[in-house]
């Protein structure tokens, strides 16, 4: 199998680290959160599913979005969701079998249906967007995805990846496009027909990653079932060096409870809701850390959460997947100290077992605050 790409996730969340480690200011929570939240189809922003405006609305507002692209009879690549066109407006007919001037016609909103090449030109930097090639465009699709994209400079494995439920389209696209990652779109369920109370089997973790190894796919991107998507699961297949996403999670308890458990992004419906719901909640950086600045007697200090390598860890009132993490040692930590009422320094996750801690900066001040919001707690 080909060397992976590197993970947006991981390059952009280590940039991040690094510019919150510097300079840490009210910004960096809200920053880092949204990094992981991808609008659905633009949506929330009171634009059409699908539309420029609210790709562009997504954009403005520190978002990734997804979109769903199509293809016409004469090869022309536009966003839509459904593979008919009497759903947008337009007449009854496949989108496959029609030419690009007559659905270039079709008003959905208001809006017309954007045009690949549109959608390229707004990617941005630290908004990772996902190009989603629906099924019913087929493989034939991957070769005037790959000229458009080659020809701009735009959108960047850095700033857009693809995602599709057809595995013979992903393997398509990363033999097409290498340096971008392509994740498997997928239910965790295998037999859908079954009623809720009668799911099939779901995947396996091992199922997944040996699915992902042999089209030589960069990750999975699956529904998100909390039954399934377990701490356990996506670490596995993280560790196997995947990345890993949900959709489509709109409820603001679930998404937090998904990105708890280690998921790299979360596709919604409500991101800038979610984003301000969660906004107090303590995040984590790439390595398990987070800088957060409080004003004490006066005077602005930085404090350092640290994560050890126990399976879960409480900061403050919010659970935080250390496992999910690159693990950090407090030993020799520069310009930190985690200590207990004696402020001992600690020398590994042990001496935490049971113990309630309180964050000290370097010259060994306490934190006059509730220790609920900012002590460390082993679970």
């Amino acid at each position: 199998m080909e060397m992976r790409v590197q993970s947006v996730f991981v390059a952009a969340a280590a940039l991040l680290a690094a510019a919150s480690i510097a300079v840490a200011d009210s910004g960096t929570t809200a920053l880092l959160l949204k990094t992981r939240l991808v609008a659905h189809a633009g949506k929330g922003y009171g634009a059409p599913e699908n539309t420029l405006p609210g790709f562009q609305a997504a954009i403005n507002a520190g978002f990734g979005f997804e979109c769903d692209i199509q293809m016409s009879a004469d090869h022309q690549i536009f966003a839509a969701h459904n593979p008919t066109a009497s759903v947008y407006g337009g007449r009854d007919a496949p989108f496959k079998e029609m030419q690009w001037a007559e659905i270039s016609q079709i008003r959905f909103g208001g809006q017309s249906l954007p045009r690949f090449e549109d959608i390229l030109a707004i990617m941005r930097d630290g908004c990772k967007s996902f190009v989603e090639v629906k099924e019913s465009a087929g493989t034939e699709i991957v070769p005037y995805i790959k000229a458009a994209v080659e020809g701009q400079s735009v959108a960047t494995p850095t700033n857009m990846l693809f995602i599709s439920f057809d595995r013979e389209i992903c393997r398509a696209l990363r033999q097409a496009l290498p340096t971008f990652e392509v994740l498997w779109v997928v239910f965790a369920h295998k037999d859908l027909e079954l009623p809720d109370d009668q799911k099939g089997p779901a995947y396996t973790a091992d199922e997944v990653i040996a699915l992902l190894q042999d089209a030589n796919l960069t990750g999975v991107d699956m529904l998100g079932d909390k039954s399934v998507v377990t701490e356990a699961y996506v670490g596995k297949i993280k560790a196997a060096g995947f990345t890993f996403v949900v959709w489509t999670v709109d409820d603001t308890g679930n998404a937090r409870i998904f990105l708890e458990r280690g998921v790299d992004a979360v596709t919604t419906n409500r991101t800038r809701e979610i984003a301000d719901e969660l906004a107090d909640w303590n995040w984590t950086d790439v390595c398990g850390n987070e800088v957060r600045t409080y004003v004490e007697d006066g005077n602005t200090k930085t404090y350092r959460f640290v994560s050890f390598g126990d399976p879960r860890i409480v900061v403050g009132a919010a659970a935080v997947s250390a496992a999910s993490h690159a693990r950090t040692s407090m030993a020799g930590e520069p310009g930190i100290a985690l200590a207990s009422s004696t402020r001992s320094r600690v020398t590994s996750s042990q001496e935490l077992e049971g113990r309630y801690f309180t964050l000290f900066p370097s010259e060994g001040t306490s934190l006059r605050s509730n220790k609920r919001a900012f002590g460390v707690n082993i679970r």
